[in-house]
């Protein structure tokens, strides 16, 4: 019998066709694979900062409580412990963080007006900010990915129109960021918080392969309190509009590091 495999994960605008060895070379990408061509100011400018953290923290609290704690082992692991074992929910759960941060540069790097631009940036900031103190670190974080890619830090005019109390807010954001003393800032703000919360999962996931090979009924353990201490089934959901829910679920964003670079100096040259 021969073996067929598929991708069971796609990057955000990746596709797979279903072609014969003769269709090949006259495949080509699809429209919404090339990403937006403008802004989603239409929406956007009628949504608070804080609705929309509310919005996003609601979306990802559901992806989050799906992922069974074993799905942590068979990631990190890999197919070659568990070849038959599937991480479907946590992968969606990453797919997230990077859906969301490319989201976040994408629509500042399709703002065409330097003005409006910085409204935009003043907005996504105030969304991090929202978003640490609903205590979804995992989209926190997506949110200041995306701010701090290259394509929106070269942007000084946008950033000059800044107000001074945005950017020190944005200053004091961006310290969590940094990754000195294996996240000191992060682990020391995180252990001070309660429960429920959204943890930032590419961190978390960054556990030392080597001492736990030998290990793996403590990892599970480990994973398993991990779950218990940072979910808990306490609703974190406000009602919202329908559009916006539909808008947040379906985020469109380039995805190609060189097409956001290119449009950044577009904008600033």
């Amino acid at each position: 019998m021969e073996a067929f495999s598929v991708f069971t994960s796609l990057g955000l605008n990746e596709r797979l066709f279903a072609v014969s060895v003769q269709e090949l070379h006259a495949l080509v990408p699809h429209s919404e694979q090339l990403g937006p061509a403008v802004v989603s100011s239409d929406i956007l400018d009628f949504i608070s900062s804080k609705d929309l953290a509310n919005q996003f923290t609601e979306h990802d609290w559901n992806l989050f409580k799906s992922v069974h704690q074993v799905e942590l082992i068979y990631y990190i692991f890999g197919q070659q412990k568990f070849p038959n074992a599937t991480a479907a929910n946590l992968e969606r759960f990453l797919r997230r963080f990077n859906e969301l941060q490319f989201w976040v540069t994408t629509e500042l790097c399709l703002c065409p007006d330097v003005i409006k631009r910085a409204q935009l940036l003043r907005k996504f900031i105030k969304l991090a900010a929202h978003l640490k103190d609903q205590k979804n670190l995992n989209s926190f974080f997506a949110v200041l990915f995306g701010l701090s890619h290259s394509a929106i830090t070269r942007l000084s005019k946008t950033w000059e129109k800044l107000p001074h109390k945005t950017r020190k807010l944005y200053g004091s954001l961006e310290r969590m960021l940094d990754p000195s003393w294996n996240h000191r800032i992060y682990r020391l703000a995180m252990a001070k918080l309660t429960p429920p919360i959204i943890p930032f999962m590419p961190l978390l996931l960054k556990v030392p392969l080597s001492p736990l090979r030998s290990r793996p009924q403590h990892l599970l353990e480990e994973a398993r309190a991990m779950r218990a201490s940072t979910c808990s089934e306490q609703s974190l959901s406000t009602r919202s509009p329908a559009a916006t829910w539909a808008y947040i679920q379906h985020l469109k964003v380039i995805d190609s590091q060189k097409e956001l670079l290119r449009l950044s100096r577009d904008l600033e040259s």
